[in-house]
């Protein structure tokens, strides 16, 4: 089969599938003999396992209702239940039943998501060639990811799928839309966001299919956030006396709202890393956000009041701090939420090889060929990613701004253009060569600075 054939293959409809099966034998190879090994979960990853254990009362009678943390939605650990099923089924470790989920969102959102989406707002075509490459990078970046049961990755998912649904005309397919939305901010409140850009993009839709089913549609999609949000606004009642279908999104038995805690996390914080081997947590000290409430006397902030007082008095130090952060969730060393060791062989070349590729981005897209869709589609994967940006930032965090860029210069660079437009200007190609040294030479700089401030033993410290 000739090279030609190949591309017209997988731009067929058939092809989905075949992409998807691809991308799961890939992390179904990968992921039962990466460097994750053992038995048990920890941190963020084995909470969400206890959840999704909350909805099955002494492994016989199964409702949402049993449901009952105030934190998170009940979405996401709904979502990580087929997990226990094939553990219970299987007898393996809860690692290799993560791993098994895992794969499967993987498959998902590089087999599907990510092109479809590209492609129903473009209206371009993908070549097997640079989906070839999107599935690599996203190997290399994110890989690890998958071997944990977090939320970052199937939040992201559920919000691509609700863009995607948008495009199709009928009426179940809002009707899964509102679905997919509404479980995306259940699973991450952060995405609550998302929402007034979501409803832009259905209205811009809305405007392109059959005006005579236009009411339906809107019915569909209403009544499908309707069937997710439900049973949240039930639990609330139930167990927290709370008459709302959103996510609490507050520790137990506190009332002030988590996010406000993390504002004040992302003060003293500058970035912070999670790691299965002691000490655990290692937070970057911020040192002036540590002075900061050192004067206040006080460990959080009271209100959001004076948060925003504090930051119109100080506004360049907290310029400057978020703009720190916004740097150090994609500057990723390690392709895993936890590191396992200390320093890795790997970062250097991971490091450099993210600093080029976002320089790459940066000079690929080009605002004057945006249009209306896909400033909404924009605005509903960055909008939760700065919200996340004051907060002791992760590189999760920032997860959808970085596939974003990566799809940036897999879909759209062009070797041959740039070589074509330098190739008889060589001034103009010293320069542009010049100028990535620079700027790799400065984000590996900042990089440096940024991990001289690591703190294993200041967790207490920082963050409570």
């Amino acid at each position: 089969m000739s090279w030609n054939k190949v591309q017209d293959f997988l731009r067929s409809p058939l092809a989905v599938g075949w992409r998807i099966a691809f991308v799961w034998l890939v992390y179904l190879i990968y992921l039962p003999f990466n460097d994750f090994q053992g038995g048990n979960l920890q941190h963020d990853a084995v909470q969400y396992w206890v959840m999704a254990v909350k909805f099955q009362r002494h492994h016989q009678s199964f409702s949402l209702l049993y449901y009952d943390d105030p934190l998170r939605g009940y979405v996401g650990p709904l979502m990580m239940f087929p997990a226990l099923a094939f553990r219970f089924f299987t007898d393996c470790s809860m690692l290799t039943a993560a791993k098994m989920l895992g794969s499967v969102w993987a498959a998902v959102l590089f087999g599907f998501l990510i092109p479809g989406l590209w492609t129903s707002i473009t209206g371009r075509r993908i070549i097997a060639g640079r989906w070839l490459l999107l599935v690599l990078v996203g190997f290399i970046f994110w890989r690890d990811f998958f071997s944990f049961t977090l939320t970052d990755m199937p939040a992201l998912g559920t919000l691509l799928l609700s863009l995607w649904l948008l495009n199709r005309p009928g009426l179940l397919a809002w009707l899964l839309a509102g679905l997919s939305i509404a479980a995306t901010f259940n699973m991450r409140p952060v995405y609550l966001l998302s929402l007034l850009p979501f409803l832009g993009l259905a209205i811009w839709w809305s405007h392109r299919h059959s005006s005579q089913t236009t009411g339906w549609r809107w019915a569909a999609l209403i009544v499908g956030m309707a069937l997710t949000l439900g049973p949240q606004w039930a639990i609330n009642r139930i167990h927290f006396h709370e008459n709302t279908p959103l996510t609490l999104a507050r520790m137990e038995g506190h009332k002030e709202s988590f996010y406000l805690k993390q504002l004040a996390w992302g003060t003293r914080v500058q970035l912070y890393d999670g790691a299965l081997t002691y000490p655990g947590a290692l937070p970057y000290a911020d040192q002036s956000g540590v002075k900061l409430f050192e004067r206040l006397k006080q460990r959080e902030y009271t209100s959001y009041a004076q948060y925003l007082q504090l930051v119109a008095q100080q506004p360049v130090d907290f310029f400057l701090r978020y703009s720190r952060h916004l740097f150090n969730g994609l500057d990723i060393r390690y392709p895993t939420p936890y590191r396992l060791t200390a320093n890795s062989p790997e970062s250097l070349p991971l490091k450099l090889l993210n600093y080029v590729l976002i320089a790459l981005a940066l000079t690929t897209i080009r605002p004057k060929q945006l249009r209306q869709q896909h400033y909404w589609v924009l605005l509903a994967l960055l909008l939760p990613c700065a919200a996340a940006i004051p907060t002791a930032i992760e590189n999760r965090f920032l997860l959808p701004l970085h596939l974003l860029l990566l799809s940036a210069v897999v879909f759209l660079f062009s070797p041959s253009e740039w070589w074509l437009r330098f190739r008889s200007r060589p001034a103009l190609s010293a320069l542009a060569a010049l100028g990535l040294v620079l700027w790799v030479a400065g984000c590996w700089w900042l990089s440096e600075a940024v991990g001289q401030t690591i703190c294993p033993g200041c967790v207490t410290k920082l963050l409570y």
